[in-house]
């Protein structure tokens, strides 16, 4: 008799539960947390559809699988982004986009392997290519962003944003890609950030800011250390100022990448428009006028650019 191996909290990663409406997980083991264990709540090779859940589906934020399983997941969502890219650009069909980026971005940061980050690329390649080819979809992304107070879809926000906006500013062929990647693994390096201090509901301290500010230095080594080198700069100086007074290194003027300037700029604006603990999410011109009035006037974000970002998100609404 073969003793079955004990599966410990380690080896499990999160699964948003959303996706057990969407995929197929017969083959795939299902895992609850009780009192700070794992209990097996569906084994590989059972069916498992969502009648069979929704009696506890309300009551749970996720589910769970095995690490060695996030590879069969990736791939699932791969075949649900490669189904939609084969269709015309329409609202709905960029909303489903947009559902399985977020997966994506949930099964990356909950696994960050070099596996994981070169399928990533891989989809975000694809992605690139489907925006090109059909160039209404940059001017439906602002209909597609989510409000929530999360990491998953801050970054999901951020990159499709980019996206957009980085077609709008002709961006295209391989260095369309690499800005669509880079904005991707823009907050990368919040992997390594403590759950009570990202997820805190409330204002930071000086001392829980100082730590999430080291999220581009540690997002900046992850990318190194798994050969990403060219999305680096994004990840490190994607908090810089103009004027000098970002991080983490306080860099000015066009020492700051280009690539960097563009996703910040994204990133402020759903930083503004989404939901967060202390705060509503400010309307669309609002946060406009803010961003206008505390970083373009004040120097920290460049005009031009700020004007052409206004012409874009202009452009993303219904005639």
């Amino acid at each position: 008799m073969v003793e079955r191996e004990e599966v410990t909290i380690d080896m499990l990663m999160p699964l948003p539960k959303e996706m057990l409406k969407e995929m197929d997980f017969s083959e795939v083991a299902i895992y609850l947390i009780h009192r700070g264990r794992p209990v097996l709540y569906k084994n590989k090779g059972v069916p498992l559809s969502f009648d069979t859940i929704s009696d506890i589906y309300d009551r749970l934020d996720n589910f769970y699988i095995l690490r060695s399983d996030a590879k069969f997941v990736v791939e699932e969502i791969g075949k649900k982004l490669r189904e939609a890219f084969s269709k015309p650009a329409d609202l709905s069909n960029m909303e489903v986009v947009f559902e399985q980026l977020s997966h994506l971005v949930d099964m990356v940061l909950a696994s960050p392997t070099k596996e994981q980050m070169d399928f990533v690329k891989g989809m975000y390649y694809m992605f690139a290519d489907y925006m090109e080819s059909e160039p209404q979809a940059a001017y439906l992304v602002a209909f597609t962003i989510k409000k929530d107070f999360t990491t998953t879809l801050h970054v999901t926000n951020v990159s499709v944003l980019v996206a957009g906006f980085a077609y709008h500013l002709g961006y295209r062929g391989d260095r369309y890609k690499d800005i669509c990647v880079s904005a991707f693994f823009h907050d990368i390096g919040k992997v390594k950030v403590p759950d009570d201090i990202l997820k805190k509901p409330g204002k930071l301290t000086m001392r829980e800011f100082e730590i999430i500010k080291r999220h581009t230095v540690w997002g900046a080594k992850i990318l190194k250390e798994n050969g990403f080198d060219k999305h680096v700069p994004v990840a490190m100086y994607h908090h810089e100022y103009l004027d000098g007074s970002g991080y983490p290194e306080g860099l000015t003027g066009s020492r700051i990448p280009e690539d960097a300037r563009l996703v910040q700029i994204c990133d402020i604006y759903e930083a503004l428009t989404g939901i967060r603990p202390y705060r509503d999410p400010l309307a669309p011109y609002d946060a406009l006028s803010l961003l206008r009035d505390n970083f373009v006037l004040k120097g920290k974000v460049g005009k031009d650019l700020y004007s052409e970002f206004l012409v874009f998100l202009y452009r993303n609404r219904y005639d």
